[in-house]
C-alpha cells in the first residue's frame, strides 16, 4: 500500500502472461487455422524456430506480428528461455512457433514449457496439423494403440541398441527421420525387427508431391537406397508375438546364432545384442539362456583348471591365496560375462580359489537387477543389490524412471538374498547438463527412500558430486542405517566427512594406480572398521593385472596392496574386511 496526501492507493502487480504453443502447417500453408493467425498478430512476443519461415507463414495468412519477433531454436533455447519466462511473468503473451507441427514435440519448446510451469505460468496450445498422426492415419497399419518415438539416435551403435529395446513393442510405432539417413535407419529396422515387419514411409505429407510407400521393412529399405527428398515420417507395425512352440524354436535358434558369433570372434555382449535385435528376441531371455547353457560337454561340471579357463578369456594369472577369506563388496558378474565370456559360475570358482569366498552382485538397471536377484537366489555365496544407475536415470523420461523405480522397489523386497539398493547416486562426470543432474538427484532421493523403507543398505555411486551426495543424504526425511560409498574416489577431507557420518568406504583397484595419491591419502584416514574392498569388475583392474579384464579373484591384489600401504597385518586386514562387508550388508550370508 502507498499513502499519498491522505489517499490510499494500491500498488498493482501486473497479471502474469502466458505461453502459447502454436501448431503450424506441416506442408500446405492453407492448413493454417484462423486461431493461429490471431495469435501471431496479437502476441507480445513471437519466438520462432526460423524467423524467415515465420515471415512466409505470416505473408500467407495476411497478418503482421504486432509484438517483437525473436529466434528460438535448439542452439539458443537455454539462453533465451529465462528472458521469455521473465517477460511472461511481467504480463507478456509469448507464442512459440516452429518450422512445422507442434512446438516441443521433436522440436524446440519443451525447455520453455517446463520453465513456465515451474514459474507458475499458464501454458496453452493452438492445435494444428500433426505429421505423426497424419502418417499414422494414412499408413494402413493398426491405429488403436500406437507410440511416438520421434527421431532415432544418429550413431549406428546407439541406434541399434535403441531399436533393440523396441523389438517386442506391440504398438504401432511412429518415427521421424532425415531423408539422407532414411536408408540406414530402415536397414537398422530390418536388423532389429525382422525384414517381414510391415511399415510405411510417408514423405512430404500435405504437400503437392506427397508420397506414401507401404510394404515390408525389407522392401522399404530397398526402396530407400535411392535418393529421398523432403520431410519423412516412418510408421512401423508392432510386434505380434510368438506362440509357445515357435518361441522355444526361436530361442534355440538365437542361442545357436550367439555361439556362432562368439566363435567368429564377437564378444558375448555384442553377440547377444546383435542376435536379439535381428531375431526379435528379448535380450534378457537370450542372455539367460546363454549363461545357463554349457559351452561344451566339459563345462557342465565345475572347471578343474581355473587358471586355464581364465587365460582362455584373456584374464591375468591367479594372485597368491589370501590367508583369510574376504568378500568382493561390489561386482558386476553379468558384465564380466558379456565382455569376456567368463561364466559367473567360473568367476566364483576363480575367486574362491584365492580366498575371495563371497561377492555382492550389483544391478544398474531393471534388467541387470533382475538377473542379480535371480543369480543370488541360486548361489548362497552371492547377495544382490538393485537400482537404476544415475547415468541411466538421467537418460530416462520421468514416466520411464517412475516405472523403473517401481520395479526396483518390488525387487528390493523379493527376499533375504537382496541386501542393498545400489548402485545409485550422482555422476556429474558423465552427466553434465543441469536437467540430467536434477533428474539424478530426484532418482537418488527415491532410492534412498526405498532403502530406508525396506531396511536395506544403500550403495552409492559418486563421481564429481561429493557435496551434493552428502546434501541429498542429509536432506532425506528417512535415511538408511547402513551406507556404503562404492568405488570411493574422494580426497582425505571427504573421507573424514563420510566416516563421521558412519559410512563405509569401499576401495577398488584404482587405489593401486600410480597417480592415485589422493585416494591413498583417503585410505590412510579410513578406520579399519569402516574399510571395504571391491573390484567393480569388469572395470578398474588393479596393478599388476591392469590392462586385463577384471574379475572378483583379482580383489586379492587390492587387499595385499592395502595391507602393505597401511602397514596392516594381511591376515588381520582380511578378517576385518570380511567382518566389515557382512556388517555393511546387514549380516553374514553363505556358509564359507
Amino acid at each position: 500500500m502507498i499513502r499519498d496526501n491522505g489517499w490510499v492507493a494500491t500498488k498493482h502487480t501486473p497479471e502474469p502472461g502466458r505461453l502459447v504453443l502454436a501448431g503450424s502447417p506441416i506442408g500446405d500453408l492453407a492448413d493454417a487455422s484462423p486461431h493461429l493467425a490471431e495469435m501471431l498478430s496479437s502476441a507480445d512476443i513471437v519466438a520462432a524456430e526460423d524467423t524467415r519461415r515465420l515471415r512466409r507463414l505470416c505473408d500467407r495468412l495476411g497478418v503482421t506480428p504486432a509484438g517483437r519477433v525473436v529466434s528460438y531454436f535448439d542452439g539458443n533455447e537455454a539462453e533465451r528461455t529465462p528472458g521469455l519466462v521473465e517477460a511472461m511473468s511481467g504480463g507478456a503473451t509469448v507464442v512459440v512457433v516452429t518450422d512445422a507441427g507442434m512446438p516441443s514435440v521433436s522440436d524446440p519448446g519443451y525447455r520453455l514449457v517446463r520453465a513456465s510451469l515451474d514459474a507458475g505460468l499458464e501454458v496453452v496450445a493452438v492445435p494444428g496439423p500433426s505429421a505423426a498422426l497424419t502418417a499414422l492415419a494414412v499408413s494402413g497399419l493398426p491405429v488403436r494403440r500406437f507410440c511416438f518415438e520421434g527421431f532415432p539416435p544418429r550413431k549406428s551403435g546407439e541406434r541399434a541398441s535403441y531399436l533393440a529395446t523396441l523389438a517386442r513393442e506391440p504398438r504401432t510405432m511412429v518415427f521421424f527421420e532425415a531423408p539422407h539417413r532414411l536408408g540406414e535407419f530402415l536397414a537398422a529396422c530390418v536388423a532389429a525387427f525382422g525384414g517381414g515387419r510391415q511399415g510405411a514411409v510417408c514423405r512430404e505429407l500435405t504437400k503437392p508431391h506427397q508420397e506414401v510407400v507401404r510394404g515390408s521393412l525389407t522392401e522399404l529399405a530397398q526402396w530407400a537406397q535411392g535418393p529421398v527428398l523432403g520431410e519423412v515420417s516412418v510408421v512401423i507395425g508392432g510386434w505380434q508375438g510368438l506362440d509357445e512352440d515357435a518361441a522355444q524354436d526361436a530361442l534355440a535358434a538365437g542361442l545357436a546364432a550367439v555361439r556362432q558369433a562368439v566363435a567368429d570372434g564377437a564378444t558375448t555382449r555384442a553377440a547377444v545384442a546383435m542376435v536379439a535385435a535381428a531375431q526379435g528376441l528379448r535380450r534378457k531371455t537370450l542372455y539367460d539362456a546363454v549363461v545357463a547353457s554349457p559351452r561344451d560337454a566339459a563345462a557342465v561340471e565345475p572347471t578343474a583348471d581355473v587358471a586355464s579357463v581364465l587365460a582362455s578369456h584373456g584374464f591375468a594369472d591367479l594372485p597368491p591365496h589370501l590367508p583369510r577369506p574376504v568378500i568382493d563388496s561390489h561386482t558386476h558378474m553379468d558384465s564380466v560375462f558379456e565382455k569376456t565370456g567368463l561364466r559367473p559360475e567360473d568367476n566364483l570358482i576363480a575367486a574362491s580359489s584365492v580366498g575371495v569366498t563371497k561377492v555382492v552382485q550389483i544391478g544398474c538397471d531393471v534388467t541387470s537387477s533382475q538377473w542379480a536377484v535371480e543369480f543370488a537366489a541360486a548361489n548362497p555365496a552371492v547377495i544382490a543389490a538393485v537400482a537404476v544407475h544415475p547415468n541411466d536415470a538421467a537418460r530416462l523420461t520421468a514416466k520411464e524412471l517412475d516405472a523403473a523405480l517401481g520395479e526396483i522397489d518390488a525387487l528390493a523386497g523379493s527376499g533375504s538374498h537382496v541386501r542393498a539398493v545400489g548402485e545409485t547416486g550422482l555422476d556429474y562426470y558423465r552427466t553434465r547438463d543441469s536437467a540430467g543432474q536434477a533428474q539424478q538427484r530426484a532418482s537418488f532421493a527415491d532410492h534412498i527412500a526405498i532403502a530406508a523403507a525396506r531396511g536395506l543398505t544403500l550403495a552409492i555411486h559418486d563421481r564429481e558430486a561429493h557435496s551434493d551426495i552428502l546434501r541429498v543424504l542429509d536432506d532425506a526425511p528417512l535415511r538408511p542405517e547402513r551406507v556404503i560409498m562404492h568405488c570411493f574416489s574422494g580426497c582425505m577431507a571427504f573421507a573424514r566427512d563420510c566416516v563421521e557420518r558412519g559410512y563405509w568406504l569401499s576401495f577398488p583397484g584404482t587405489v593401486t594406480f600410480k597417480g592415485s595419491e589422493d585416494l591413498r591419502d583417503a585410505l590412510t584416514v579410513t578406520p579399519l572398521d569402516r574399510l571395504l574392498v571391491e573390484t567393480d569388475a569388469p572395470y578398474l583392474t588393479p596393478v599388476p593385472a591392469r590392462g586385463r579384464p577384471n574379475a572378483s579373484y583379482l580383489v586379492a591384489h587390492t587387499v595385499a596392496f592395502i595391507a602393505e600401504y597401511r602397514g596392516d597385518d594381511l591376515a588381520v586386514l582380511c578378517d576385518a574386511l570380511r567382518a566389515n562387508a557382512e556388517a555393511a550388508y546387514g549380516g553374514a550370508w553363505g556358509t564359507a
